[in-house]
C-alpha cells in the first residue's frame, strides 16, 4: 500500500514542516490512500455462492454438533438479526428494544439448534448442484438443487450485502420460505395468546432442543 508521509510528532518543526506542504500535494496523497484502503474493503467481500458453498462444507463436518467454533464460523455467514427482524414485521414496532433481541436471540438459537445435530448426516448423503445466481446491488439469490435418493429440492438462499459481506438472510426451500413459515406462525400466536404466549411457546421450544 502507498505510504504518505507522516508528521513526526518529536518536535514541533517537523510537524510543522509536514504541514507546510503544498495543500494539493498533500490532497492528492490522502485521496490516493483512501482509494486505496476503499478498493481493499471491497475485495474483502466473497460473492454469494462461494458463501452458501462455504456453509455446506463445514456443515458436512461431524464435529458441527459439538464444535463451537464450527458453528461460529457458519453463524458468522448468517444475519440472524435481519432475518428475526423480517419474521416480526410490524410486530418489532410494538415491543421494547429488549424484548425484540430476546426473540432475535431465541429464533437464532431454535434455528441452529434444529440444524446442527441432522446437517452433517444429512448433507453427507446428497448432491448439491448450483444453477443460477441473481445479484443486484444489496440483494442476491443463489439457487440450487440437491438431490438424494432419487428425488431433488429446489433450495434457494437470499443474502444481502451488509457492511460489505454477503449475509444469509433467508432460505427456500421448494417455495416455503423459512421467513414467511416462522413469520405466519408467529403472528398467529400473537393474535391468539399475545406476546406473552409467544415467549412462553419459543422458551420451551429452545430448552427443549438443549436437552
Amino acid at each position: 500500500m502507498l505510504r504518505t508521509k507522516e508528521p513526526n510528532i518529536e518536535t514541533e518543526e517537523n510537524g510543522l514542516e509536514y504541514f507546510k506542504q503544498p495543500a494539493s500535494s498533500t490532497l492528492i496523497k490522502i485521496l490516493i490512500a483512501f482509494l486505496l484502503v476503499s478498493k481493499g474493503q471491497a475485495s474483502l467481500s466473497v460473492e454469494p455462492e462461494e458463501i452458501v458453498k462455504k456453509i455446506f462444507q463445514l456443515a458436512k463436518d461431524k464435529e458441527l454438533k459439538s464444535s463451537k467454533k464450527q458453528q461460529l464460523k457458519i453463524e458468522e455467514m448468517f444475519n440472524f438479526k435481519v432475518m428475526s427482524n423480517d419474521i416480526l414485521g410490524k410486530n418489532s414496532l410494538k415491543q421494547s428494544p429488549k424484548e425484540v433481541d430476546w426473540f432475535h436471540q431465541t429464533i437464532k438459537g431454535i434455528i441452529t439448534k434444529t440444524i446442527y445435530p441432522k446437517a452433517p448426516n444429512f448433507l453427507n448423503e446428497v448432491k448439491i448442484e448450483y444453477k443460477n445466481i441473481e445479484k443486484n446491488n444489496y440483494r442476491a439469490t443463489v439457487y440450487s438443487i440437491v438431490k438424494s435418493k432419487g428425488e431433488e429440492t429446489e433450495v434457494d438462499y437470499n443474502l444481502k450485502l451488509i457492511n460489505n459481506n454477503w449475509k444469509v438472510v433467508n432460505v427456500i426451500i421448494d417455495d416455503e420460505s423459512w421467513v414467511e413459515n416462522i413469520s405466519e406462525k408467529v403472528e398467529t400466536v400473537i393474535k391468539k395468546k399475545k406476546w406473552k404466549g409467544l415467549k412462553k411457546l419459543l422458551t420451551k421450544k429452545l430448552k427443549e432442543l438443549k436437552k
